[in-house]
């Protein structure tokens, strides 16, 4: 009896033990949840006041939240954003997505507004501030294309401003993949670069004519949506602003680079386009006297919440950091997304060099303590184009050299 006694105490003894540490492990989940709410308290309060502080306290404020929507779904769920089905349909037949990032889940309900009009309050001019590599480029190609749809608006009603060809190309290629009816996706490749500068060869990427026509605006007329580098667009459009008149949007990716280039004003041509288009779409007439007043009380109320706005989205993964360059923009209606990542997505480091000539060893170094054995991927930016064929010489070269010493040991 006592024996059994005793084994009873023991399993109570251990089945109470068991009790306390799950309790414990309990709490410290509580705890630890509890932890990371308050710290994702402090970083929104201190990113809101980063934008007030920066860039503008009559700013929306939307915080992009870890909400990824089933593609499929998106309609019946956003009844009064639907998404034109075609999208639906090659968005997962042919990029194979099943949801949309947190990024898309949150914006996209606010971009495909404007195929509405400004008659929703929730409507204005975006900054999309994101990581690189959470979906912003789709962001803004989905709501230009489900307005081509939607409105069969078969004239010139788009601008997609990058900082390098590169990123020309790739946008290009995201828009193409939909394989859009009748939509001409076009690029400028200027043979001559001038004060009157006329551009004699507009590429067409999806080939579907070539244009013999005498005018740039007789050709853009048979456009689309242009994608170009801001150098380029800034040139054509001092020469050429009758043809952007009726344009719907402007969008401008990577607006920090664009921002840090010393070469390019990009405030100066994105408020003129905003003035042409509110001139011509709300026939508001401007003083003489002003280039911001108006001649009389009912244009003033206009441009408050005008018929017509050109629809502008800045995107980038840090424009904080350049918010001062951009107060001087005049933007409708402003809202700022903005993305905090609640894990470690990666880690930033600086490294001084104080001499040109030790970058290269300075370089190799860090490759070979990054990835002693050769089983990590690495991707190194340049600033030029000719700094990245260099580099991609040199280091062939170079640790071509080095695996042959190896085998030879």
């Amino acid at each position: 009896m006592d024996k059994a006694k005793k084994q009873d105490n023991a399993q109570q003894s251990d089945e109470e033990k068991q009790s306390d540490e799950k309790k414990q492990s309990d709490e410290e989940k509580q705890l630890e949840k509890a932890k990371q709410l308050a710290k994702a308290k402090r970083l929104d309060k201190k990113k809101i006041n980063e934008i007030r502080k920066t860039l503008s306290s009559n700013c929306r404020i939307i915080k992009v939240e870890n909400e990824q929507i089933y593609i499929a779904s998106w309609n019946s769920i956003k009844k009064n954003t639907p998404i034109n089905s075609y999208i639906i349909d090659k968005l997962i037949n042919k990029f194979l997505y099943t949801k949309f990032l947190p990024c898309q889940s949150t914006t996209l309900e606010y971009t495909l507004l404007y195929k509405n009009g400004s008659n929703s309050i929730l409507n204005g001019d975006m900054y999309i501030e994101a990581p690189t590599g959470l979906g912003k480029t789709l962001c803004y190609v989905i709501p230009i294309l489900d307005y081509y749809l939607s409105q069969n608006d078969n004239t010139f009603f788009c601008v997609i401003l990058t900082p390098t060809e590169e990123l020309v190309k790739q946008v290009t290629k995201v828009i193409t993949m939909f394989d859009i009816k009748n939509l001409i996706i076009s690029t400028i490749k200027p043979k001559t670069y001038n004060t009157n500068m006329c551009f004699d060869e507009i590429n067409n990427e999806n080939d579907f004519y070539k244009s013999h026509v005498n005018t740039n605006e007789q050709r853009f007329e048979q456009k689309n949506i242009l994608i170009t580098t801001t150098t380029k667009f800034e040139m054509l459009f001092y020469s050429n602003q009758n043809i952007f008149k009726k344009l719907k949007y402007l969008i401008i990716d990577e607006v920090d680079s664009i921002l840090n280039m010393d070469f390019v004003n990009i405030n100066i041509v994105v408020n003129a386009l905003t003035k042409l288009v509110q001139q011509t779409e709300n026939n508001i007439k401007y003083s003489s006297t002003s280039n911001n007043s108006y001649s009389n009380a009912t244009d003033s109320n206009l441009l408050y919440k005008p018929k017509h706005f050109l629809q502008k989205i800045l995107l980038s993964a840090t424009i904080c950091k350049v918010s001062n360059k951009l107060l001087s923009l005049n933007l409708y209606r402003p809202i700022f997304f903005y993305y905090i990542l609640n894990y470690a997505r990666n880690y930033e480091f600086y490294l001084h060099v104080l001499k040109k000539s030790d970058k290269l060893c300075n370089l190799i170094h860090l490759i070979q303590k990054t990835s002693p054995n050769g089983d990590k991927n690495i991707l190194i930016f340049c600033n030029t184009e000719e700094t990245v064929h260099f580099l991609f010489r040199f280091l062939t070269v170079y640790f071509s050299h080095v695996e042959k010493k190896l085998l030879q040991n």
